[in-house]
């Protein structure tokens, strides 16, 4: 595997729209409306460890979660319980509901580190010169993937392939997260299937996605957890996809380089137990200590943003 750098992947046209579009939400979104926790951001000031440690100032870790998804939240404090272990001060959680709402709150220092899945990891490099900390991982040099992504129809219907998807409606996942909806979007623009931003909807989860389908409010649904075949009966798989890269853990820039240090060391040395609850969640069943990655191994993710962006789709 390669060597721990940070060197970011070449950054195409298409990438700096999207990026303009991240740097606008920075300029515009209220910090109140970003924290799915009212009252959890911060200042937004880059010297909140102005004593160069961090006994003055709690480290903020940043998640996405659904609103109410008191497990979600509970798996989230763990994490920063056993942190804070490790750094000797205060380590909180703060949730937002979307990915980039997380990464606007890394580029506005609402939060000092942010779990992102490569998509918006990509994207959070380039907007906020945040730098990966490590990757979910199944050992010390593999970096783990998330359950396959799967595209469901009701079985009586006649959709055959994704080309057949053309002018009806799906269920994707949350916006800008590499396994729920990059994946099948590029797989349908390569399809020919261009979904209007009309045709599609997004989703919390899978139990809502699937919901949706057999409720008829949509023609498709994709699924990112392998639902066990009590919630797809009566649906048929049309597409699936190999488990995408997990979740990045990143620093935001302009941390002391005391406490960064710190944070690094604090967040690598995090046992796989304590990782484990928010691993399950991508479907990762037995995590090691976060790996040390380098951004060159996203560049496929990086690509498919591209892609889309110069399709003119939103991304």
């Amino acid at each position: 595997m390669p060597g721990p750098r940070t060197r970011p992947v070449a950054t195409s046209a298409g990438l700096l729209v999207l990026l303009l579009l991240v740097g606008a939400a920075v300029a515009v979104l209220a910090r109140p409306g970003g924290p799915a926790t009212a009252g959890a951001a911060g200042s937004g000031e880059p010297a909140r460890f102005p004593d160069d440690s961090c006994q003055s100032s709690a480290v903020r870790f940043g998640v996405v979660l659904p609103a109410g998804d008191t497990e979600g939240r509970a798996a989230a404090d763990r994490l920063t319980t056993d942190l804070a272990e490790g750094l000797g001060c205060r380590a909180i959680a703060i949730p937002y509901a979307t990915q980039a709402r997380l990464v606007t709150a890394l580029a506005m220092h609402d939060v000092d580190i942010a779990q992102l899945d490569p998509a918006a990891a990509i994207v959070a490099s380039r907007a906020t010169g945040s730098v990966p900390a490590g990757a979910y991982a199944v050992d010390q040099d593999t970096p783990a993937r998330t359950a396959p992504t799967e595209m469901w129809v009701r079985r009586d219907a006649e959709v055959r392939s994704l080309g057949d998807l053309e002018g009806r409606r799906i269920a994707l996942g949350p916006r800008l997260t590499a396994g729920g909806d990059l994946d099948p979007r590029s797989a349908l623009l390569r399809a020919g299937v261009r979904p209007a931003e009309g045709d599609t909807i997004s989703t919390d989860d899978d139990a809502q996605a699937l919901e949706a389908l057999r409720a008829g409010r949509v023609d498709a649904a994709v699924t990112r957890g392998a639902p066990g075949t009590s919630r797809t009966r009566g649906l048929r798989r049309v597409w699936s996809a190999t488990g995408s890269l997990a979740d990045v853990v990143l620093l935001r820039p302009a941390i002391p380089r005391a406490v960064r240090r710190l944070i690094q060391v604090a967040i690598r040395d995090l046992p796989g137990a304590a990782l484990a609850p928010l691993a399950a969640r991508q479907g990762i069943a037995e995590p090691a200590p976060l790996a040390v990655v380098p951004l060159d191994l996203y560049a496929p993710v990086a690509s498919r943003l591209d892609d889309l962006v110069a399709a003119g789709l939103t991304p």
